[in-house]
């Protein structure tokens, strides 16, 4: 999937960028005992 994506656990931004970089991001704080769960929108489409 191209384009950017961004990440969000509650009201707090978790990343923004690249869909690769946001899953790193998010595996981290998953694997750090993060709270869950993550919702994740395509920023073009809103999605």
């Amino acid at each position: 999937m191209d384009g950017n994506f961004t990440a969000f656990y509650g009201t707090t931004c978790l990343s923004s960028g690249p869909l690769p970089e946001l899953l790193r991001a998010a595996k981290a704080h998953l694997d750090g005992g993060g709270p869950e769960p993550l919702l994740v929108f395509n920023e073009e489409t809103g999605q």
